[in-house]
């Protein structure tokens, strides 16, 4: 009795749990769709204005600061979640920053749960709480302005960002990326001459940020439609294992309630034979 008891209390427990995670899954289902959105939109746009920016690099000949660091100092923008139950997404990233950057580099991690992961590790970390939920384009428009404000100030020689590459819905990279100094590539770009009002140093002086902000904007919303991706698999594949324990647990119980059934049948005939 006691057996039955207890196996059928672990059934209504795991009956709970399983509530919970397909939940979970579901809102995970809802989210993904609305960042994917957001994420093509604004990789469009990025693309857009890197066009834009090779062209007129190919016949600039004017000295552009973009290109050229001032100091060795490096600054990372950490993109990260504010919740756990992603599988391996938060760990990836704590990995990539442990094993890939030096220790002396300055860190703006953007999400709690990566930064609870790396409070510990003795790193030069942002001393502001940044929640990555909450976080918006005018707070990347902020940090960004920060940041290229300090590049041009020769405080920082390169601007970098730590984020979740978002390959299909099943694999998702932890991925390291350069912003600044300037690397975009040359090859195919219209060999026609363009003659530009105001000068082509003017023009990247106001293209270069708004350039990176949409960079940083898309890979924001990338690394969280990763982020909803991971969530939604693991919490899938919770809501699955939670299905088997209770499908194996009702068997036991079954068994058991058999048995004790025929337990009392036994000692019905029995003692009507005396």
């Amino acid at each position: 009795m006691t057996n039955k008891l207890e196996t059928k209390k672990r059934i209504r427990s795991i009956q709970s749990i399983r509530k919970t995670t397909n939940a979970m899954r579901l809102v995970s289902s809802a989210k993904i769709k609305r960042m994917r959105d957001t994420y093509e939109r604004t990789k469009e746009y990025a693309l857009t204005i890197e066009e834009m920016l090779r062209k007129i690099m190919s016949q600039s000949e004017s000295d552009i600061q973009w290109f050229t660091p001032q100091s060795d100092n490096e600054l990372v923008f950490v993109l990260a979640s504010d919740m756990g139950l992603a599988a391996g997404y938060n760990s990836n990233l704590y990995r990539l920053v442990k094993e890939q950057l030096a220790s002396d580099v300055e860190l703006i991690v953007i999400g709690k749960k990566t930064r609870s992961l790396l409070k510990n590790a003795n790193l030069n970390m942002n001393e502001e709480i940044i929640s990555s939920d909450q976080f918006d384009y005018h707070d990347i428009s902020r940090l960004m302005e920060e940041a290229l404000y300090r590049f041009q100030q020769g405080e920082i020689g390169k601007i970098s960002i730590v984020y979740t590459k978002f390959v299909n819905a099943m694999t998702f990279d932890a991925t390291y990326q350069v912003l600044l100094p300037l690397n975009l590539e040359q090859d195919n770009v219209s060999s026609v001459y363009t003659e530009y009002e105001p000068s082509e140093k003017e023009i990247m002086s106001r293209l270069v940020p708004q350039y990176l902000k949409s960079v940083m904007y898309n890979l924001f919303y990338e690394a969280k439609t990763s982020e909803q991706s991971s969530r939604r698999l693991a919490m899938e594949q919770a809501t699955d294992n939670a299905d088997e324990l209770i499908e194996d647990l009702q068997l036991k119980y079954n068994q058991a309630r058999q048995a004790a059934i025929t337990q009392e049948i036994t000692e019905i005939v029995a003692a009507g034979e005396k």
